[in-house]
């Protein structure tokens, strides 16, 4: 059985607040593999770069997630923006997808660069939990070496347009009605929308599945035909999705609204009382990087901060900037890890810390 029938096997099981033993067994067996996987790599072994100009040469990016999945985009993007600011040489830095349980594989493909400065990776809210909550994986983002935070992700939540709901608040009734019958479609079972629900199915006494998918592209797909009823994404995601009349935004989760839908009332707005999950995105490199490599990084990324295009960037992607290096990076990752670790408590998820 291959890896990644393995991997869309395992992130197609459905939960509710809980975890499938399917999933469980996927996730031990594919990290298994990505610990043999390190001869694929593009760039070599030994001979990789790992000083100063570590950054400047060719670059691995792991991507946790395949073509078209979040992480695959982000990556893709930022490189886009790196080249068109000349930081880098076009096609220096390419894409590495090792995609499958909820980033383990990839983050242990991350753990066996140890010492390498020419493999990157782009890390979310999953990289930190998905150690929290899944027996057999035990490393997170802290493992890896912290560069830079990029920004804080947004979340919004759409509905089926011309379908039964016509707000937020329809939705949570149905599911009441239905417990465990609706379905929101996402992303892996530790991603930030994942906890997001958890959060507003505690404070509603509402219970819906929560349907994993690999691909934005699915996810969508599986809400327009009506296979989900809920479907939550960083408000630019579902801006094309909304434009063309298949989906409308019904909740920003938050206390400021979202510049892209400007008339989607917030969860502050409607009287949540929760404290929402933050997801910071930003780069790590392997364990035991070197301050010369890592430096190379912080310094790139400080220009690119600082460009227009980096400005616009923020702007389109109507997210929260939040650029920090090293040890303040380190902290608020810190600090983030130990409000999930409470809502996994919570939720009855935490297996580990």
């Amino acid at each position: 059985m291959s890896e990644h029938f393995i991997g869309a096997l395992a992130s197609r099981q459905p939960k509710v607040n809980g975890r499938c033993s399917l999933r469980r067994l996927a996730v031990l067996l594919m990290s298994a593999l990505a610990v043999g996987a390190t001869a694929c790599t593009p760039n070599g072994g030994s001979e990789a770069a790992s000083g100063a100009e570590a950054c400047k040469g060719k670059v691995s990016v792991v991507a946790h997630t395949g073509p078209g999945g979040g992480a695959d985009l982000l990556s893709r993007q930022i490189i886009s923006l790196l080249e068109k600011e000349n930081l880098i040489d076009r096609g220096s830095w390419t894409v590495e997808n090792r995609e499958g349980g909820d980033g383990a594989v990839a983050m242990g493909y991350m753990r066996e660069q140890a010492g390498r400065g020419d493999v990157i990776e782009f890390v979310s809210v999953v990289n930190l939990t998905n150690e929290m909550v899944t027996p057999g994986v035990d490393i997170g983002t802290l493992d890896l070496t912290p560069l830079v935070s990029l920004y804080d992700d947004r979340m919004a939540a759409a509905v089926k347009s011309g379908g039964p709901y016509k707000n937020f608040n329809d939705f949570v009734e149905d599911a009441k009605r239905r417990p465990g019958q609706l379905v929101q479609s996402g992303g892996s079972t530790t991603s930030f929308d994942a906890m997001v629900a958890d959060v507003l199915m505690r404070e509603t006494d509402a219970k819906w599945q929560f349907l994993s998918f690999p691909g934005g592209g699915d996810r969508r797909t599986a809400l327009i035909r009506g296979d989900a009823q809920l479907y939550m994404t960083e408000p630019a995601d579902m801006a094309e999705s909304v434009e063309g009349g298949e989906m409308t935004p019904v909740l920003m989760v938050g206390a400021e609204r979202s510049k892209i839908f400007p008339d989607t009332p917030t969860t502050q707005e409607l009287g949540y009382k929760s404290a929402m999950p933050v997801s910071t995105r930003g780069l790590a490199g392997p364990p035991e990087m070197s301050a010369e490599a890592s430096q190379c990084y912080v310094d790139l990324f400080t220009q690119l901060s600082n460009s227009q295009s980096w400005q616009d960037y923020i702007t389109k992607q109507d997210v929260q900037a939040n650029f920090q290096t090293g040890d303040a990076f380190k902290q608020g990752l810190e600090k983030q890890r130990a409000q999930y670790e409470e809502l996994f408590k919570q939720t009855g998820q935490l297996v580990q810390g």
